[in-house]
Formats: C-alpha cells, sequence, structure tokens
C-alpha cells in the first residue's frame, strides 16, 4: 500500500516513459491524484486498489495506447478517471487509451458536479460545466465498466471516435440533475464518430435522462 498525503502532486507520474506495468498496488489517502501518465506510451494500469484520494484516481494524457484494467476506485473526493489525447484536425489521430472493466463507485463526494467516474474528453471538473465541457480525447474505448453512486454524472465525453460500451451505470444524480448516466455537450464541429451500444443505465435520480448528448453530436 502506499500513503501520501500531498496536495500538490500525484502519487505517481509517468512521464517520457513507455511499456510499464502497474499491478496489484493499493492507493489510499492520498489529497491529489493516484497516477498521472503525461508523455507516456504503452502503460498499463491492471488489479490496482485507488480509495481516499483528493483527485481522479488516473489521469492518461496525451500519448497513446495507455490503459486501466480491472481496477478497483471507491470513496473519491473528484472523478475517477480523467483521459485525454490524441489529435483532433486532420489527419486525426487516435490515443488508442482503454479504460476497461473496473468498478467504480461513491465518487465526486467533495467536488459534487462534473466530477465524473469516467470522463473521456470532456475536461475535467473545469471542463465547463453546462456551457459544454472539452478536450482533446481521440479514440478511447470504454468497456465493460461498473460504474455507481455519484451526485452528478456517470460518464463524460466529448470530442470524436469513443467506443462506449458494455458498462454498467447505477445511482447518478443521486444530488443535482439535467444531466446523465452518459452526458455530453458537444458541438458538431468539436466531435462525432462515436459507437454507443449495449449499456446499462438504472432509472434516473432527479430530473434527467439516462444518456443526454447535448446538444447532439454526429456519427
Amino acid at each position: 500500500a502506499v500513503e501520501v498525503t500531498d496536495f500538490n502532486g500525484s502519487l505517481i507520474t509517468v512521464s517520457s516513459a513507455c511499456h510499464l506495468a502497474f499491478s496489484g498496488l493499493t492507493f489510499d489517502r492520498h489529497l491529489a491524484r493516484g497516477i498521472t501518465c503525461s508523455g507516456a506510451t504503452n502503460v498499463l494500469v491492471q488489479g490496482c486498489t485507488f480509495r481516499n484520494l483528493g483527485g481522479y484516481a488516473v489521469d492518461l494524457a496525451q500519448r497513446p495506447a495507455c490503459g486501466r484494467v480491472s481496477c478497483d476506485l471507491a470513496l473519491l473526493a473528484a472523478g475517477g478517471i480523467l483521459v485525454r489525447g490524441g489529435r483532433e484536425q486532420a489527419p486525426r489521430e487516435s490515443n488508442d487509451h482503454y479504460v476497461v472493466n473496473n468498478d467504480i463507485r461513491d465518487f465526486a463526494q467533495v467536488v459534487p458536479v462534473y466530477a465524473a467516474g469516467i470522463d473521456a474528453g470532456f475536461g475535467g471538473m473545469a471542463g465547463g460545466g453546462g456551457g459544454g465541457g472539452h478536450a482533446v480525447g481521440v479514440g478511447t474505448r470504454i468497456a465493460h465498466n461498473h460504474v455507481q453512486g455519484t451526485p452528478h454524472g456517470g460518464i463524460l465525453r466529448d470530442s470524436f471516435g469513443k467506443t462506449i460500451e458494455y458498462n454498467r451505470v447505477e445511482e447518478y444524480c443521486m444530488i443535482s440533475g439535467d444531466l446523465g448516466g452518459l452526458y455530453s455537450y458537444q458541438r458538431a464541429e468539436q466531435g462525432g464518430e462515436e459507437v454507443v451500444r449495449y449499456n446499462l443505465f438504472s432509472a434516473p435520480t432527479n430530473y434527467l435522462y439516462p444518456t443526454y448528448l447535448n446538444p447532439g453530436p454526429t456519427g
């Protein structure tokens, strides 16, 4: 287990590295993020536990093919997994990140809005809120995750080329509404070409929709 109380940085920051794996670790009681991957390629976080963190458990940014597989996240002050990277301008480039088979529950306990279990291209807690968040996040696969227990949204998305499938989202928008289990605020020029299929959303808690794509993407 790793326990460090520090507002200023992640417990682990991976930069300018490749072909690394973090497996079977527990990250507990820290005031900032768990793992940040920036400028790193082919970094795998597998079978780890993240709890009692002040920031996102994992931040996958910029360089391609980093993943989060079969991890447990719980009791988080903010969101769970933040995914960014790729290139939106032609020729478009995928980040090839993947978020697969994770259990994410009881998050956004201090930051109650726009701190999602999985954020892929929305931009995080400061992503813009009701005016629409946007960050470059091209080509991520989000699949077979269980997301449960949040005052606001379960999965936030924006940008291009993601596949979102076989996820289960429950107990979302337990305090505030006008959002959804899967939410985006996406202008036509900022995103599209995405696959959303075979997901299960529990009944809405407040005035909202299980999937709320606002004002509506293309593709």
